[in-house]
């Protein structure tokens, strides 16, 4: 592809993916007229074209108006709000172009399947998929059921981001903002969602349960104690304000079941609310001090456990090298073939410094604008969506007094 539009082209857009494509024709950049002057200032020249929209289309796509913009093209990237991403990539699909999008590709299981209904082209950025970790856990996880024949009894993901923000930031941003009623599942925390939906057939059940609970804005944020940079009254936004917010810390617990047997145990927690660097309440554009930390355990009945850590040490020390430290521990009965225990370290994975989240998300853009699937065509993200469909399902049910 040589011929690019890039529908949203805000920090994350500027962040993630220009470097990769600023060698491209982007023969058009679609954004908000409120973005216009960092836009322009950030890209300069480079598109061949801007169009920015009335700030009261953030929240819905005029595809009338889109149809009257005449531009030929190859491909499109749609790096918008979720809430927005199912409009634009209809009229994409209009014009016949394949399309690029963030994770996760709707807001909605009902907007996703009419994109799959619309037969849209199109890619999902999901880094996790083309992560070389996670390719060399899978690796492992095939070569092992393959032989022995044993499904994945258990699973247990952990994740904490460290998104810190203040009252007015959860009530003013539009970036990963939580006042639309989204929030972790819509942001960092698919990722698990789409691993666990990745992992879940080597459990061989046919029926998925679930449960799930979570804390949002209003439980996070209620006194002065949970900002220790303020000092004053004026910046504390009592839960009453944040009514409806999205979810800032989902825990998942579930089975999968065949034949009334269960196949497999699982639990996913997904952290906003955990370690962070911010030190202070002013800040730019990004969000500072977040910290991934990103933990699994998987159980293969009493033949083979394996371990994974990934943590961004180098954010909280930036003495420590690499930027940030996965190992993979594979412990095995003396049943079967291998090491007793095996490490597996980042540096085994690769010698390329670079973070491996980072590598894989400019690997499958490359291989979007080489006219391949990148380990994430559209249409194999509908069992994640499925999930999460079910999970705000479950978020729905009415807590009890105790």
């Amino acid at each position: 592809m040589q011929k690019l539009v890039v529908i949203g082209a805000g920090l994350h857009y500027r962040e993630k993916y220009h470097q990769v494509v600023k060698n491209h024709q982007i023969v058009l950049v679609i954004d908000l007229k409120s973005q216009e002057r960092q836009i322009r200032q950030a890209l300069g020249d480079v598109p061949q074209k801007y169009l920015f929209l009335d700030d009261d289309t953030r929240n819905s796509v005029d595809l009338e108006m889109l149809d009257g913009i005449d531009v030929e093209a190859d491909g499109v990237l749609i790096c918008t709000e979720p809430k927005v991403r199912c409009g634009y990539a209809l009229w994409a699909a209009k014009k016949g172009w394949p399309m690029f999008l963030d994770k996760p590709a709707t807001l909605t299981l009902d907007e996703f399947e009419a994109l799959i209904k619309g037969r849209v082209r199109g890619v999902v950025s999901c880094e996790r998929r083309a992560n070389l970790g996670y390719r060399t856990l899978f690796t492992i996880i095939n070569d092992f059921t393959e032989t022995y024949g044993v499904p994945l009894s258990n699973i247990d993901i952990h994740f904490a981001g460290g998104v810190w923000k203040t009252p007015q930031e959860y009530l003013k941003e539009e970036n990963h903002p939580f006042k639309y009623g989204y929030g972790m599942l819509m942001h960092s925390g698919y990722h698990y969602i789409d691993l666990l939906a990745q992992l879940l057939p080597y459990g061989r059940g046919t029926n998925v349960c679930l449960n799930a609970i979570a804390s949002t804005p209003k439980d996070v944020v209620f006194g002065a104690r949970d900002y220790p940079y303020l000092d004053s009254e004026d910046h504390l936004i009592y839960s009453e304000e944040m009514s409806g917010f999205g979810e800032t810390d989902v825990m998942v617990m579930g089975q999968v079941l065949r034949d009334a047997h269960v196949m497999t145990n699982f639990s996913v927690k997904m952290l906003g609310t955990s370690l962070s660097m911010r030190e202070y309440e002013t800040r730019g554009e990004k969000l500072p001090g977040k910290i991934r930390q990103e933990g699994l355990y998987l159980h293969f009945g009493h033949l083979m456990s394996i371990q994974l850590s990934s943590t961004q040490f180098n954010r909280i020390d930036s003495t420590v090298t690499p930027e940030e430290e996965f190992t993979i521990t594979v412990l095995r009965s003396p049943l079967i073939d291998g090491p007793k225990i095996e490490t597996i370290t980042r540096a085994e994975i690769t010698t390329d410094p670079t973070s491996l989240n980072t590598a894989a998300r400019r690997w499958q853009l490359n291989e979007f604008l080489s006219n391949r699937c990148a380990h994430s065509p559209l249409h194999s993200h509908l069992f994640t969506m499925q999930l999460i469909e079910q999970i705000y399902s479950e978020l729905q049910c009415c807590a009890f007094s105790v």
